[in-house]
């Protein structure tokens, strides 16, 4: 789960949500799996930004976008790293953006914390109807739901 977390990112987290409600992994060993595999994830893509800034004001589709990326950070500044994930496709884009920034790796691993630990809980919640997750549709007993129920619904990540 955790290699899949940081080779493919959010996606994972649904497969973590399905293996959870199949009995093959606990809620809170998904996400914590997820969790990690996020942060890894981000930080390798900001290390791309932050070392490799002189090459990609070169590289044509880099140079095309930064604006449109700049012009976006511009409205939340930092913060953007924390909801990057909401919008599709934009979390490597802005991890590479700001490491390129010369953002401190301390900032980018405090917001990108609450942003990590935020993800998988609200993207199983909000999944389905009634805040259950997408997996969890259907399905009977099991440790998955008894996890979400007693609990609260939060597989909270740290």
């Amino acid at each position: 789960m955790y290699l899949g977390a940081v080779l493919e990112g959010d996606v994972t987290l649904v497969l973590a949500g399905v293996i959870a409600h199949l009995d093959m992994m606990t809620v809170p060993a998904a996400a914590l799996a997820g969790f990690l595999g996020l942060l890894t994830s981000d930080g390798i893509w900001f290390s791309v930004g932050r070392y490799g800034r002189s090459r990609l004001r070169r590289i044509r589709l880099y140079r095309r976008a930064a604006p449109a990326v700049e012009r976006r950070a511009g409205r939340v500044g930092p913060l953007q790293i924390v909801f990057a994930r909401v919008v599709y496709d934009t979390r490597v884009a802005s991890m590479i953006f700001w490491g390129a920034r010369g953002l401190s790796p301390l900032h980018l691993l405090a917001l990108d914390f609450v942003g990590c630990a935020w993800w998988p809980q609200w993207s199983w919640n909000s999944a389905a109807p009634g805040g259950r997750p997408a997996a969890h549709q259907g399905a009977g007993s099991s440790r998955f739901d008894e996890s979400v129920h007693r609990g609260g619904n939060a597989p909270a990540a740290a």
